[in-house]
């Protein structure tokens, strides 16, 4: 598009003006205090005590039990009332059970409890037991290391990692290469159990899978991919048919329900220990196959501990006042349970390094979590006006932070709500989980989410909401504003860089910037279902959407599946995917979305598709820019008098039309302003944002 026209979109498009103000930053809950008592953590061996400190200990558990009978003299009043900080020293810190924090840990009133890394990630806490492994020189050789801990856990289908990369735990196919479920869906009627029980295995593949040894078959997992999730079965010949193959527990859907590339593999299997950078525990010893460049003398951290740590008060007496800042938590495990496991959706049940219960006013800040099994952080029950902030995730098992719970819910006021999660950047989740999301709300009120940073998160990168179907509502009142998402799924379908289930009345979706969000090509375009910028899924009612930039999206900018009386307004969507905008359904009666103000530039060959033209969508002066074919026939039938129309020729000229037969120069009028919206996300989303 030359200049002229690109000067002349500037001034049409745009927005009313955008509030300079963002959402106000809550102070710190527990600002350093000059009178606070400080106790000193450290691995040196008979440590002298520092000047400042009252004093020092070599273990976590020490000082966590002076700061528990400080506490108590302080309300015994047989002491000042002060704060405490506990500095933790450089230096790796190896639990042998998480660290558990109740009510008698936690502060009141001005009184607040804080542990401190000294330097941000240089005090670790890991939930691994380490050893070192001397590899051979000759190629191929597998190098063995008997480590204590392995034994019980050969068929948990562990995790192990290589001077801090996570090994490949063996498998076949190798590590990227993938079996198919063979046959067609009509192979696998829905109404059929035994089509969730069963499966015709490919050829390839069926020769290794009926031909394991009952001690390799009993230990084994078989990864299945679904649309949207990962199940981890335990398999065995089906006694019915030869041929096939049952799995427990049974998938959640049928196979082959979403195109004919429904893959899975086996994993723990012995015998497979045949790549480089896989590993295997036997008989209480870790084998592993050495890449070319590994280092003659090796690192292995075999986590131990599910959870590190556990904050853990009750409904009468919740711990409060409790702080963790500029440490390093690292290593946690996740075991296949001995029947396997399914995940319905976003690993909604896998627990956490932290998990919080019964809380107030909790702040985690600054601190780095990396490599765990399951998510990094769950405020679960009963969790309130706490602050996960400024905080880095990496390599995570699962995803990062998880608020509520999706077996009950929450109680606005009550329950867990009410909570701040901003100023993070996770680049990578699902290492374990596939199915996980980067920051999950499930049924819970009042959070904020804002100004994180989300990167390759092999799911979708924020979730709101766990209802399916209009009634009860569980959740509402949530902000995701400023957010950065870049780079979402690519394995798995049925995602959005936002995803939205239920009625939310409330929440707002607002100012992120969402780019490069992809859905698995390998099945059907139908079935198969794709990734959005924001999915509105089952029931999303009552939601705002405002002022969001989505761009280079593979299935298109928003997908609305069913819901009522969503706002979409001033957004730029630019997926240039199969569709911009697709609607699922729409409800029998009521108004199901209004889309005022936004602009959609897009070479899609249809931009609306599905129920786009149904009477329950508004369309409000809504500016279209095309540099594909002629749009203005669906455009009209779709928008009526609510779309203004630019078509681009080859040459990036443009001739603007109105559907609704306005001038020109009554658009101009309008003070609408395209690049001073984008520019304006671009530059304020996400946790390194310039000042806004």
């Amino acid at each position: 598009m030359n200049q002229n026209i690109f000067r002349k979109i500037a001034i049409l498009i745009g927005v009313t003006a955008v509030p300079s103000a963002l959402l106000a930053q809550p102070e710190s809950i527990c600002p350093k205090a000059d009178n606070e008592i400080r106790l000193l953590v450290t691995r040196q061996d008979a440590p002298k005590l520092r000047s400042g400190f009252a004093k020092s200990f070599q273990d976590l558990e020490s000082a966590k039990a002076e700061v528990r009978t400080l506490l108590q003299r302080m309300k015994a009043d047989r002491m000042n009332q002060r704060s405490i900080r506990v500095q933790i020293d450089a230096g790796r810190y190896e639990l042998k059970e998480p660290l558990v924090f109740d009510s008698q840990d936690g502060g009141w009133g001005g009184i607040c409890v804080t542990y401190e890394g000294a330097g941000k990630g240089n005090a670790t806490i890991s939930g691994s037991q380490q050893a070192y492994i001397r590899r051979s020189l000759s190629p191929a050789a597998i190098a063995t290391k008997e480590v204590p801990a392995v034994k019980g856990l050969e068929s948990s289908a562990t995790q192990l990692y290589v001077n801090g990369r996570k090994a490949v735990l063996a498998r076949e196919p190798n590590y990227g290469e993938y079996w198919n479920v063979h046959g067609s869906k009509e192979d696998y009627p829905r109404s059929s159990l035994s089509s969730r029980q069963s499966f015709i295995p490919q050829p390839a593949s069926k020769d290794f899978l009926f031909s394991r040894k009952k001690e390799e078959a009993e230990r084994a997992v078989l990864v299945m991919y679904q649309s949207w999730a990962v199940g981890r079965h335990r398999f065995s010949v089906n006694s019915q048919n030869i041929s096939a193959v049952s799995v427990l527990p049974e998938a959640s859907w049928p196979f082959l329900q979403n195109g004919p590339s429904q893959r899975y593999y086996i994993e723990n299997i012995p015998s497979a220990l045949n790549a480089p950078g896989e590993w295997i525990a036997q008989d209480g010893m870790v084998r592993y196959f050495p890449l070319s460049d590994d280092a003659e003398v090796l690192r292995l951290d075999l986590p131990i501990l599910e959870n590190l740590v556990l904050i853990s008060g009750s409904a009468e007496n919740p711990v409060e006042n409790l702080n963790f800042r500029q440490l390093r938590f690292e290593y946690s495990l996740y075991k296949t349970p001995a029947n396997g496991y399914v995940d319905k959706q976003a690993s909604y049940d896998v627990t956490s390094a932290v998990v919080v219960n019964y809380a107030r006013r909790i702040t985690i800040e600054d601190n780095e979590f990396e490599s765990t099994g399951g998510f990094g952080i769950w405020m679960q029950k009963g969790v309130r006006d706490s602050i996960v902030r400024k905080n880095s995730f990496k390599k995570m098992g699962a995803g990062a932070v998880k608020i509520g719970n999706g077996y009950e819910p929450q109680p606005q006021g009550t329950g867990t709500g009410s909570n701040l999660v901003e100023r993070n950047e996770i680049d990578g989740t699902g290492t374990v989980h596939p199915g996980a999301v980067s920051i999950l709300i499930l049924k819970s009120w009042d959070n904020t989410i804002q100004f994180n940073t989300i990167r390759n998160s092999s799911y979708s990168g924020i979730s709101i909401g766990w209802q399916w179907n209009f009634g009860p509502r569980t959740s509402g009142n949530n902000i995701i504003k400023g957010n950065l998402i870049d780079g979402v799924g690519g394995n798995l379908s049925d995602l959005g860089g936002i995803y939205t289930l239920g009625e939310s009345p409330g929440t707002q979706i607002v100012e992120n910037l969402i780019s490069n969000v992809r859905h698995f090509d390998g099945y059907s375009p139908v079935k198969g279902l794709g990734a959005w910028g924001i999915y509105s899924d089952s029931a999303s009612s009552y939601i705002t959407i405002k002022r969001n930039v989505v761009k280079n999206v593979s299935s298109g900018s928003y997908h609305l599946a069913i819901g009522k009386e969503n706002v979409l307004e001033e957004n730029l969507f630019n997926s240039s995917g199969v569709n911009e905008i697709l609607i699922h359904d729409s409800p029998k009666s009521g108004l199901e979305a209004l889309f005022t103000r936004n602009i959609i530039e897009s070479s899609s060959s249809e931009i609306f598709g599905g129920r786009a033209d149904s009477s329950r969508l508004e369309f409000r002066e809504n500016l279209v820019l095309d540099t594909t074919v002629d749009q203005t026939r669906n455009l009209g039938r779709i928008c009526g008098d609510g779309c203004f129309y630019i078509k681009s020729n080859a040459s990036g000229n443009g001739r603007l039309q109105s559907m609704g037969g306005l001038q020109e120069k009554s658009l101009i009028q309008k003070r609408i302003e395209l690049k001073r919206i984008s520019d304006r996300v671009a530059r304020c989303a996400g946790a390194n944002r310039s000042d806004c």
